[in-house]
């Protein structure tokens, strides 16, 4: 009874208490829903301010993240809020390729703190991302200057120069950093990078594994070796690697998985005009694509042309061919079979395969064999004359600058003539120019006045100079001049010609490559008079 009244009693007394309580909890609720709006909208600290910028850069929403921080910059007093703030919107801005806006902030950053080794940094990366590599490494250098063992500046520097083709520079600064700390990640993974640049995958590969081991979930290391799969054409190895990043929706791996499963278009426009009127004018539609978990690629192509010559009736002809390509690394080949349909001639077969051996990095040997009708002119094409051609060559890069080609072709005609020809090129580098000294020579076993040019003793010998460079961040460009001798029998005269090619990217996945030549070799215009060839060629490249 007694404990019964004591309950009753609590009761009274709590009642009332807990009461006011869920109400006092209610009105806090409500005022704390009602000034949400007023916090979320204005900040009442810097730090506020600064942690609403982050979180919308964190989100990806990088318009808003830069106002945030801009508001965060010009309302602020804080040095060391501004200074932060600064620095992290600089990094966006290079993140958008905003150069000129990222480096103005990392200026800033520097004039104001000069002792900060942090901004200098940054100010050094961001120049090497704009592709201000001298630049970059001169920053790097006055880091190193004031700090000769900072670890970060020396492999900044070795990167920049691994990335403007200074690969020997770039190793001594690499095996420097690991002298002092051996199991320096950036350091081994960039070696293992330059050997993948330098086309030798069998190192490349070796190390990215030992990475592997080393470093298991190391980013960079996977995506290396996901390259380098890629680039041996060891497509399912690739994706394998790749996968668990894929599924963390890392943005490269995604791009390589793009590329390996990417469906190419290469739409291509060619014109060649002759003083002599035999002109030709063709269009081609390549397809190329890779059924799913398979190291094979499929092409399909499927195009118009047309053949003009003086008192002759106009030749026109669709090509289709379809083709497979493959690499068992170090060998790649392809094969492509298909027809030529004439409007006024029979069908003709096409057949082609080539075969390339990577010896090592530097060393290349190969060769093309195809086998169509002689598509030389509308005289070769009535006359329904058949050639096999077959063309073993090498190339040797024998130091960083100089390299040297070599091709033998022969070939056999359906009408019984044949042929042999040697070409060699030497090419020296200098910086963005370059020089390349040929030799060329073409013998026919008879004339048969067939139409085509066949001569028994055709040879050209000259030089060419030319300049090989970007000419903004998206073209780059290649102009050359060519000056020779070229002689047929006892008749000799100069050879001479110019070209241009320049590449443009559009995007990440579509490129314009336009090519122009004007020559007056005999091997191109098919005669020993003074007749002079002019080709204009537009490839289209797309990949989705």
């Amino acid at each position: 009874m007694d404990s019964q009244k004591q309950l009753s009693r609590f009761q009274w007394l709590v009642q009332p208490i807990l009461i006011q309580g869920m109400a006092g909890l209610l009105l806090i609720v409500l005022a704390a829903i009602a000034a949400f709006p007023i916090l979320a909208d204005e900040p009442k600290s810097p730090l506020d301010a600064l942690t609403i910028a982050r979180i919308a850069r964190d989100q990806n929403k990088l318009d808003e993240a830069i106002q945030n921080y801009q508001k965060v910059i010009q309302t602020t007093s804080d040095n060391t809020v501004i200074a932060t703030a600064e620095m992290e919107l600089a990094w966006i801005y290079a993140y958008q390729k905003n150069y000129s806006a990222s480096l103005a902030l990392c200026d800033r950053l520097v004039e104001r703190n000069p002792n900060s080794e942090m901004f200098q940094l940054q100010r050094a990366e961001i120049l090497s991302w704009a592709k201000r590599y001298s630049d970059s490494l001169q920053a790097y250098q006055q880091i190193l200057t004031k700090n000769p063992k900072s670890l970060l500046a020396q492999v900044g520097q070795a990167e920049v120069l691994s990335w403007s083709g200074r690969y020997d520079e770039a190793i001594h600064e690499y095996q420097e950093v690991l002298s002092q700390q051996a199991d320096n990640e950036k350091a081994l993974t960039g070696i293992a990078q330059i050997a993948l640049w330098q086309g030798d995958l069998d190192k490349s590969l070796q190390q990215f594994l030992t990475l592997r081991q080393q470093f298991p979930k190391s980013i960079p290391t996977q995506l290396g070796l996901a390259k380098t799969y890629q680039a041996r054409q060891e497509l399912k190895n690739a994706l394998d690697v790749i996968y668990p990043l894929i599924e963390a929706r890392n943005e490269q791996a995604i791009a390589i998985s793009q590329e390996i499963y990417s469906i190419q278009s290469d739409t291509e426009v060619a014109i060649r005009n002759r003083s002599s009127n035999q002109n030709r004018f063709a269009i081609n539609q390549t397809i190329k694509f890779r059924l799913v978990d398979s190291d094979i690629l499929q092409s399909l192509q499927l195009g118009y042309g047309k053949f003009t010559q003086p008192d002759r009736q106009l030749i026109q002809t669709t090509p289709i061919r379809i083709g497979i390509e493959g690499t068992s690394y170090p060998t790649r080949w392809q094969l492509l079979a298909g027809a030529d349909i004439f409007d006024r001639l029979s069908t003709q077969p096409f057949i082609e395969g080539q075969v390339t051996t990577q010896i090592s990095p530097t060393f290349q040997v190969g060769a093309t064999a195809n086998y169509q009708l002689y598509k030389e002119n509308i005289a070769t094409l009535e006359n329904g004359i058949k050639i096999l051609r077959i063309q073993p060559y090498i190339y040797w890069q024998f130091t960083p600058s100089t390299s040297v080609y070599a091709q033998y072709g022969t070939g056999f005609y359906s009408d019984g003539n044949s042929d042999s020809q040697l070409w060699t090129r030497l090419r020296q580098k200098i910086d963005d120019f370059y020089v390349e000294a040929s030799i060329f020579s073409w013998s026919f076993a008879k004339d048969l006045n067939n139409g085509y040019f066949a001569p028994s003793d055709y040879l050209l010998y000259g030089a060419e100079l030319g300049w090989q460079g970007e000419i903004s961040k998206s073209t780059t460009c290649n102009f050359g001049v060519s000056l020779g001798r070229q002689s047929y029998s006892s008749e000799s005269r100069l050879a001479s010609g110019y070209k241009g090619v320049c590449n443009l990217e559009l995007s990440n996945t579509t490129t314009i490559n336009a090519q122009y030549l004007y020559t007056s070799n005999s091997l191109f215009t098919g005669t020993i008079s003074n007749d002079n060839e002019q080709r204009f060629q537009v490839n289209l490249k797309t990949k989705f």
